[in-house]
């Protein structure tokens, strides 16, 4: 994976050909790292915007992916150039398409967070925080925290909660849409 040749349709001629190189500076993803997360990484040691690190990326859409369907438009060949990844190391760093699901298990946003993998990497997502079923980093095993903690709730509904994530673990591992039903209609009921 050195340089690539992609080539863009023109008015006037046909094609162009344009060789991409790869970044010059290059931090490997951490392990579980989110895409997102990577390409955040990646700009702020190129010393270039994410904007503008998207559009050499060949990227499009003008913000960063995060989930798998954000990936529909690249330009695969001039992405895993630039990045001196494949396709399939990628695709595995972007959040999984949940809407067949009836509950929202993978959060749009950063609800908790590990801090010693926080403190360890600046800007460092990793995947697993982002779903409803970590209690823990799956990094380190330390306990995830809430970034917007909920003081005052009783020891005996953190355990109630901790039960409720194993369930909806096992039925999104499982594709047990009947089970994944049950925990949305529970969470409805009781919510």
């Amino acid at each position: 994976m050195g340089k690539a040749r992609v080539a863009y349709s023109t008015s006037a001629n046909g094609r162009v050909w344009v060789t991409i190189k790869p970044l010059p500076r290059r931090p490997p993803p951490v392990r579980d790292e989110l895409l997102s997360s990577w390409i955040r990484r990646r700009a702020r040691a190129n010393h270039c915007s994410v904007e503008n690190l998207c559009g050499y990326l060949g990227l499009g859409q003008g913000r960063v992916p995060e989930l798998m369907n954000d990936l529909g438009q690249v330009n695969w060949v001039r992405f895993c150039s630039a990045v001196q990844r494949t396709r399939n190391e990628i695709e595995a760093m972007a959040l999984p398409d949940t809407t067949p699901l009836p509950v929202q298990c993978v959060s749009r946003d950063d609800f908790q967070v590990c801090e010693s993998c926080k403190d360890q990497t600046p800007g460092l997502i990793l995947r697993h925080w982002r779903y409803g079923w970590s209690l823990t980093c799956g990094n380190c095993d330390r306990p995830l925290l809430a970034r917007h903690p909920s003081d005052g709730l009783s020891d005996r509904l953190h355990v109630r909660a901790a039960r409720g994530a194993t369930v909806l673990k096992i039925a999104i591992q499982a594709n047990d849409l009947g089970r994944s039903c049950r925990c949305a209609l529970i969470k409805e009921n009781r919510g």
